[in-house]
């Protein structure tokens, strides 16, 4: 008998002593393609199911430079991009991490960042979450562009998973300090300095 799991035990047990886990090839480079083609369309109101996304925040015709585009519950207004929020390849994945019998999605995000936009600021997912019990979620993250250090990837702290859980961030969208200011306070709370972060 073949072992069909989509992700190993060593996986599996990186992630629960990192807090986060990368998946190498999730997606074939023809899925990643068929999304990206989605993204412009999508933030120009192009919605395939013509169902409204659950939130759409900026658009092209708002004339902000710089804005960053964010939309969610958009697995509902776009079949390309639910055949893979939906896909049951992360539904199997998202169980195995959470050693759960079977998962289901809890709501999605789609970003999009032009060049200088302001960065995200550091943040516990689950704090957005709060209505959800029990508060256990798992996040998959997929990259749409070349994710390279300082442009537009995604950080993780390790082992922060096991800190106590944060209030709602103070900025979002880090325009008046450091995007790690929260996460520095909230690492100096659990006794940690910078450098160990």
């Amino acid at each position: 008998m073949t072992n069909t799991a989509p992700i190993s035990a060593e996986q599996i047990a990186r992630f629960h002593a990192d807090g986060f886990l990368v998946v190498e090839d999730l997606l074939d480079k023809a899925t990643v393609d068929a999304l990206v083609d989605r993204v412009s369309p999508l933030f120009a109101g192009e919605f395939e199911t013509g169902v409204y996304p659950d939130e759409w925040h900026w658009n092209p015709y708002l004339g902000v430079p710089g804005g960053s585009g964010q939309m969610t519950g958009v697995w509902k207004s776009d079949r390309t991009l639910a055949a893979v929020i939906l896909s049951e390849k992360i539904g199997q994945i998202s169980a195995l991490l959470g050693n759960w019998s079977g998962s289901r999605l809890l709501g999605d995000s789609l970003w999009m960042k032009p060049y200088g936009a302001s960065e995200t600021t550091l943040h516990q997912d689950s704090m957005y979450s709060f209505y959800h019990t029990p508060q256990e979620i798992v996040v998959c993250w997929i990259a749409l562009s070349n994710a390279v250090k300082g442009a537009s990837t995604i950080e993780y702290v390790r082992g922060s998973h096991h800190w106590t859980l944060s209030e709602t961030v103070s900025e979002f969208h880090a325009t008046t300090r450091s995007y790690r200011w929260d996460m520095e306070q909230a690492a100096s709370a659990w006794g940690l300095s910078n450098r160990r972060c």
